[in-house]
């Protein structure tokens, strides 16, 4: 299936008469193309979902426009995408009356809203009360969220190798999470280490986007092996988010394969 297909059908989730599943998963993210791009290569691996999973933005015109045709003035907008700004959409968006009428929301307590955000600064001096203020707001409203630390990087890390967590080892994954301790650092660390395990996100083509994932480094397996690593990461499960190294990207991924699991069992 082309990249086109796949996004028209995120673009257009439609309720079926099929006892499975009627839920659909709407998502509000932080990334204009990695977790666009790897919830389109997980929809072509899940085929019975791709119409369970749509992507809520204020920018719906330019979503509906291929990743990699995008102009770099579109990506800017939106990448404009604060966690306060990513529950905003996703209110905005349920509550809005056309789209309650075209989804009929009332009717279907199962649908699940989500938005997708890093660590990041955002647990940092004054933005603190802000990110609190807003994962308070999204539990008030029946809204979830998966959060990773220190970067989504960390997830589609975990789907090829174990995090690495030695504290002693010099090349730890975990020496850049974002703790009490170690404050919010660009690196790119997480990019080299999917180049160096032979699975990059930059890729040659230059009319490609920047961390662009290509499907045939994930398959079902692997997105097993990148849950079984997530949890075991979350352990104990964090009450919130994660304030070490991991990613509850996890949670979000599992529903979504649940809906596939009730296709299977019937």
């Amino acid at each position: 299936m082309s990249e086109r297909k796949m996004f028209e059908s995120f673009s257009s989730p439609y309720r079926t008469i099929e006892r499975e599943s009627h839920k659909i998963i709407f998502i509000s993210c932080e990334g204009s193309v990695t977790e666009e791009e790897y919830f389109n290569m997980f929809s072509a691996l899940y085929p019975k979902i791709q119409n369970r999973i749509h992507f809520v933005s204020v920018k719906e015109d330019i979503l509906s426009i291929p990743v990699e045709k995008r102009t770099e003035a579109q990506n800017k907008e939106l990448r404009k995408s604060s966690p306060d700004q990513l529950l905003k959409k996703l209110l905005d968006f349920r509550n809005d009356p056309t789209k309650k009428a075209k989804y009929d929301f009332d009717n279907y307590d199962e649908d699940e809203f989500w938005i997708i955000a890093d660590i990041d600064d955002h647990t940092e001096g004054g933005k603190l009360r802000s990110w609190n203020n807003t994962l308070s707001q999204c539990d008030s409203n029946g809204c979830k969220y998966a959060i990773s630390n220190p970067f989504f990087e960390i997830w589609l890390l975990l789907h090829h190798d174990d995090a690495l967590t030695d504290e002693d080892d010099p090349n730890s994954d975990s020496h850049w999470a974002v703790t009490d301790s170690h404050k919010y650092e660009k690196t790119s660390h997480f990019t080299d280490r999917l180049n160096d395990l032979g699975f990059p996100l930059s890729p040659d083509q230059p009319d490609l986007p920047p961390k662009h994932i290509n499907p045939e480094h994930y398959t079902k397996e692997k997105i097993k092996n990148a849950i079984d690593r997530a949890k075991k990461l979350d352990t104990p499960p964090c009450t919130v988010y994660p304030t070490t190294l991991g990613t509850t990207v996890y949670k979000l991924v599992k529903s979504i394969v649940e809906i596939d699991d009730r296709y299977e069992a019937n």
